[in-house]
This record gives structure tokens, C-alpha cells and sequence, in this order.
């Protein structure tokens, strides 16, 4: 399976688009994984194994992904998913909205599953204030752009924007990326991020994470969680490898003398990065 990396730009009908968007507000959205996201983040379910809302675990199974009566509501984003994807290979499809100030923990995905999956992400709701990162690179997914996402890698997400990010995630069974597509893709497409995607973040400043490490006052059960925030918003302004994003927050902890909450970090850690 190749690198993360865009595919093409989808001219999109915003006035169609905006209509689907707006219709999607009234959506009742899902919190599965909600552990993943600090601060808001919600999908709704266009796509899944019965047809059911509130069928939202990923999961593999015989045939296509099944539509929600959401799926129906949404006449353009659906003719989209048709026209330009197979729709046969198609498991799961939803949106995903990252609320304003949210991040994702980074993490790694389908590595509980036994067969090959392909991602798909295409924003339709975005700005410059919005980020995704892959391993160590920060990098932008621009609106109608389609990417292929290698969800089995380190990734994360953050919104600095005033607005929700919303991306139509689309997830195939299938052993090659173009078995989900229903153009063909030109052989030399660049399999890597582009250049001109990438965000160039500063040198970390001295002193900075020993600031971190001063939480270590003030950290416990409550508000872990708010500290790990700080933490990934900082990786996504300065040059820090994505993993140290745990490791100062374990290091925060283990100053602070919370033996419970160590442990819970750290389990966590092997949750998102290793067992999954």
C-alpha cells in the first residue's frame, strides 16, 4: 500500500455542497471514539455494515457498506461517493467534524483488523487554520482535494479555526488504492505529501519543554487530558517528533507523583500507537 499522499482535486458545486452541509446539521452525530479527540469531535454515519446509525465500529464483513437513511439526505455528497469511487468496495462512509481549538491524539488504525483497508479523506469544510500530520510531518488537506491517508501510520489532527473542519472519510476493503477509484490514476503521481502542503514549523525554544514539565504542579485526573492538548497543539507549531507528544505528558505525570495516572497514560499511549 503506498504512502499518504493527494490524489486529485474534485471541482465541487459549493452551492450543492453547502446544501448537504447545512442538512447535515441537523444530524444526530456519534461520539464512538470519542476518546481519540480532545475537545469536539463528532461523525454521522452515511455508510456502515447494517444500514443501522448507530452501527459506527469499524469492523469487517461480507459485502458493501450498507447506506443510512443520513446517506439519503445528502443527494450530492452521495452522487459524489458514486460517480467517482466504487461503491462495491466501499465498508464505511461518514463525516467527520473537528470542532474550533479540538486536536486528535495521535494514533495508528487498523491494526486490530486482519484485512487491507484503504482511507480515503476529502474536505469539505476546511481553511489554513486546519492541520493533519502524518509521523513527524504537519501538513494541510485543502477543500475537494482527495487524499489517501496510510491510517496504519502515526496520525493526528488539529483545528485552530473558527470553524468546524469537516472531511467525508470513505474506508474500502481492498488490496490496491486504485481497486477504489473509479478513474485511473496517472503512474507518476507523487505517493508522498507534497511539498507545497507541508507546514514548516519553528525550532523548538530552549527552555520549552522544561515549561512543560513545570505542569507537573498542577496535572491530575481532571485535567490530563487538557495538558496533553497543550502538548499536540505545540507539536503542530514546533519542530517536536510526534511520540515525544507522550512522552513529555508521561514525563509531566511521573514529576508529579500520580502512580495511577502514570499508568493510565501509558496504557493509553500503548492503546493508540501499538495494539490498535
Amino acid at each position: 500500500m503506498p504512502r499518504t499522499h493527494r490524489i486529485t482535486q474534485l471541482e465541487l458545486d459549493t452551492a450543492l455542497l453547502a446544501e448537504d452541509l447545512r442538512q447535515a446539521e441537523l444530524f444526530r452525530h456519534n461520539e464512538t471514539y470519542d476518546e481519540f479527540a480532545i475537545g469536539t469531535w463528532r461523525h454521522c454515519t452515511l455508510w456502515n455494515r447494517t444500514g443501522d446509525l448507530r452501527d459506527s465500529v469499524l469492523e469487517t464483513f461480507a459485502g458493501g457498506g450498507v447506506p443510512t437513511e443520513y446517506e439519503q439526505h445528502l443527494p450530492y455528497v452521495s452522487g459524489l461517493v458514486r460517480e467517482r469511487f466504487v461503491i462495491e468496495r466501499l465498508k464505511f462512509g461518514k463525516f467527520i467534524i473537528l470542532g474550533p481549538g479540538s486536536v486528535l491524539v495521535p494514533h495508528r488504525d487498523y491494526l486490530e483488523l486482519d484485512s487491507s483497508f484503504v482511507r480515503i479523506h476529502v474536505p469539505l469544510q476546511t481553511d489554513e487554520n486546519c492541520f493533519s500530520s502524518q509521523e513527524d510531518t504537519v501538513y494541510q488537506m485543502r477543500l475537494g482535494e482527495v487524499w489517501f491517508l496510510d491510517a496504519s501510520q502515526t496520525h493526528s489532527a488539529a483545528s485552530f479555526s473558527g470553524s468546524p473542519r469537516i472531511h467525508l472519510i470513505l474506508d474500502f476493503e481492498a488490496g490496491e488504492l486504485q481497486d477504489c477509484l473509479r478513474w485511473p490514476v496517472p503512474a507518476e503521481t507523487e505517493q508522498a505529501i507534497p511539498e507545497s502542503h507541508i507546514v514548516r514549523r519553528r525550532e523548538p525554544r530552549r527552555g520549552e519543554r522544561e515549561a512543560f514539565l513545570a505542569l507537573s504542579g498542577v496535572v491530575d485526573e481532571v485535567n490530563y487530558r487538557d495538558v496533553m492538548a497543550m502538548i499536540i497543539k505545540r507539536f503542530y507549531v514546533a519542530r517536536i517528533p510526534v511520540r515525544e507528544t507522550f512522552a513529555w505528558l508521561r514525563d509531566i505525570i511521573a514529576a508529579s507523583g500520580h502512580e495511577k495516572l502514570l499508568a493510565t497514560v501509558t496504557a493509553a499511549e500503548e492503546e493508540f500507537l501499538v495494539r490498535r
